[in-house]
């Protein structure tokens, strides 16, 4: 009998072992995060893709084709925040990229840190994630190792590298004046040696001598009867056909501009590498977390729009950038060893002259004019002897609740009564108030629950702007000069991602299931088993992937 027990022991030991043994085998999280790519953009050009990027990944793990964010506000800050923590804005505070906080009566930037300064600039502005409220996946990594993990987030936005390193991790972002990669005093008291060394290479002029041509035979493009359309944007020296030549560019402006090419994601990756083999991550005992968030798809969108040849080829060149850093990765830690995740941080719309052409209705909604028609409104109606909007950030509109305390007038029949005029603007779908959303006080359908994971008392407006589908929400309307496409709305285009995961036991296949960004962080948690970060909303789609 005690031989049989013995050996129940023993089968039992050996097999936990075993499972702590799997666990431990991932050395390497790696979190990409692509601004501004629409769920369906991988698989529209997959033709055009190498096997070894984007169809490694949809080859080798489980391709989730219906994946939303759920919270209204779809701009770059709020995204990676709610990446980073499976949370949401209403609780991670990051309601956008810019918002006036009525704490402390100071308009704020997303990754603002006044404590902080800049490293490897002269200027003295410094930037942290101390605006994020809450722990992110990264910091519950570190967490489960006692601090021990190497946690690093890289990008060409600071707001595309500082959340998803969480509070505890290491970031690094460019420098448009300076063509380097910089980092905050949050983080270190000097940039590492290897920093100071790389950016000494300069490789910004090794990519201003190449200039942008396709990097592919042109006959393969989608677009390729569609290079010069009406509705792109451009900057002047840069051109609105290909080859897009630095010829008429100083070396100076292309340190201000490469990440309207596909350089900047080159050069990201490039400097990811280096930072893999500095610091040795996945390649000693602990389970580090890398993050890399790609940002030239955004700055491309934006300028020329999704439907051109120039985003296309983005895209091939992304793929492109991805296989060589998959391959840098297989060789310095092995694949086999690494759990990654591919998502972006938000979608994007058409621009209105293209969806035009396909008889699809659209339009701009400039809302600066907005604030006299408040303004104007409020003085007959209330008989306010004050301006009634303090500030305009769209999609919110800020009033001036100090001054409307002081009346006999209510702050909530004054956003009702605003929101009831403005309701009437061509091109608005509907106008929320602060007041309905703090106490809940909405019917819940496909657009009010997303704006409700997006308010937050402190840091939201008074009333909260949302644009017909496909409409172009700008500030004014000469923004339209310089802008193509946008985003920023709670419709499904904006809001629809990819979500690829792929790493040791996840199985190949395509999944429908909705699911969204927010369920990132606690399939990572689970997956490690370790503890969901402290905001989390989202679950661990582990059971749809472990085999």
């Amino acid at each position: 009998m005690k031989r049989i027990i013995l050996l129940l022991m023993l089968v039992f030991s050996v097999a936990f072992s075993q499972n702590e043994n799997s666990k431990s085998d991932i050395k390497l999280v790696l979190q990409i995060v692509v601004d501004q790519m629409r769920g369906d953009i991988i698989n529209k050009y997959k033709e055009n893709l190498s096997k070894k990027g984007f169809n490694y990944l949809i080859d080798n793990g489980m391709n989730f084709t219906n994946t939303h964010f759920i919270h209204s506000i779809t701009k770059t800050a709020p995204g990676h925040a709610s990446i980073a923590t499976g949370s949401i804005p209403a609780y991670h505070g990051i309601v956008g990229n810019d918002w006036y906080d009525r704490n402390l009566h100071e308009f704020q930037y997303a990754c603002q840190d006044d404590s902080a300064h800049l490293l490897g600039e002269k200027t003295s502005l410094g930037l942290s994630p101390k605006q994020m409220i809450g722990s992110a996946i990264a910091d519950e990594i570190n967490l489960s190792q006692n601090g021990k993990a190497k946690i690093f987030a890289i990008s060409i936005k600071d707001r595309g590298a500082i959340f998803l390193g969480g509070h505890s991790g290491k970031a690094f972002w460019y420098s448009k004046s300076s063509g380097n990669f910089v980092s905050s005093d949050y983080y270190f008291e000097d940039l590492p040696e290897y920093v100071k060394s790389w950016n000494s290479k300069n490789l910004v002029e090794d990519y201003y001598k190449k200039g942008w041509n396709l990097l592919i035979d042109k006959n393969k493009y989608k677009f390729k009867d569609l290079d010069s359309n009406s509705f792109e944007k451009t900057i002047p020296e840069l051109g609105y056909t290909f080859p897009h030549s630095f010829d008429n560019i100083s070396l100076e402006q292309f340190k201000k501009i490469i990440a309207f090419t596909p350089w900047g994601d080159r050069l990201t990756s490039e400097f990811a590498k280096m930072v893999i083999s500095a610091e040795k991550l996945g390649q000693t005992e602990t389970t580090d977390y890398l993050s890399i968030s790609f940002s030239c798809t955004d700055y491309i969108g934006h300028l020329f729009g999704p439907q051109t040849l120039e985003y296309e080829d983005q895209i091939v060149n992304l793929d492109f950038t991805l296989s060589q850093l998959f391959e840098f990765i297989d060789e310095k830690i092995g694949l086999d060893k690494v759990l990654i995740v591919v998502t972006a941080d938000h979608g994007v719309c058409e621009a209105p002259e293209f969806l035009e052409t396909q008889n699809i209705p659209t339009g701009v909604l400039a809302v600066f004019p907005f604030i006299e028609k408040c303004n104007n409104f409020a003085r007959e109606k209330f008989n306010f002897d004050f301006d009634v909007v303090f500030a305009l950030i769209p999609p919110y509109i800020y009033l001036d609740e100090e001054k409307i305390s002081k009346t006999n007038v209510n702050l909530s029949e004054v956003e009702t009564q605003l929101a009831a005029l403005l309701a009437k603007e061509e091109g608005v779908y509907r106008i929320f108030t602060a007041t309905e959303l703090k106490n809940d006080n909405l019917k819940k359908d496909f657009v009010s629950w997303k704006v409700q994971n997006s308010y937050n008392e402190t840091r939201s407006g008074n009333l909260y702007i949302v644009p017909l589908p496909n409409w172009f929400l700008a500030y004014k309307i000469e923004e339209r000069n310089q802008v193509a496409a946008t985003h920023g709305t709670p419709w499904d285009y904006d809001t629809f991602v990819p979500l690829i995961i792929a790493g040791p036991k996840i199985p190949h296949g395509f999944n429908s299931t909705p699911v969204g960004p927010h369920d990132i962080a606690p399939t990572i948690a689970d997956y490690l088993k370790i503890k969901m970060t402290t905001g989390n909303v989202g679950n661990s789609l582990l059971p749809k992937l472990v085999k």
